[in-house]
């Protein structure tokens, strides 16, 4: 049968992020549609063996993701999230824009632009990627056990980070 990755991988190659536009409660309302959400851009990496600058590529032997090709980078890390155990982010950036990959796992993505107060919710799962732009405040929080890969341009300057709370 393969594992949850190669089933995953197989069934739904190419299905994009959930995403949800909650109302001035918190609560879901509609579908928001998937790609673009404001200062948020979200990437399934395509499961594929054909040439690509960014896909993933999945054989017997194990899973090869390429990323990104050709952007400069400074800062490269790494995080994982446990279901129920709080959350990572919480804050927003005036300069930088911050690159996710999620390895494994699902994540819950929370983010409000901090221009006009719009909220959304986006649900991430393993070889998509998020890319957040300045003054989108967000935080993630783990649907099941999650490994993510952080990437940007820049050199970790903490006078960029602004703390947000989130609504309960």
């Amino acid at each position: 049968m393969g594992s949850k990755r190669e089933r995953n991988a197989k069934t739904e190659p190419n299905a994009g992020p959930q995403a949800e536009n909650p109302d001035q409660r918190g609560r879901s309302a509609a579908p928001l549609e998937a790609g673009t959400l404001s200062k948020v851009e979200i990437e399934t990496l395509p499961v594929t063996r054909a040439f690509l600058r960014r896909k993933r590529l999945i054989e017997d032997r194990g899973e090869l993701a390429l990323i990104e090709d050709g952007m400069p980078m400074h800062h490269l890390g790494y995080f994982s999230l446990i279901p129920g155990q709080g959350f990572r982010g919480g804050h927003f950036h005036e300069r930088k824009t911050e690159h996710f990959y999620v390895i494994a796992g699902e994540l819950r993505l929370e983010t409000q632009d901090m221009d006009t107060g719009r909220r959304t919710v986006v649900h991430l799962k393993e070889g998509q990627k998020a890319v957040i732009r300045p003054r989108c405040a967000h935080r993630f929080l783990a649907g099941e056990t999650a490994q993510v890969i952080e990437y940007y341009e820049g050199v970790y300057d903490k006078e960029d980070d602004h703390p947000h709370r989130f609504e309960e």
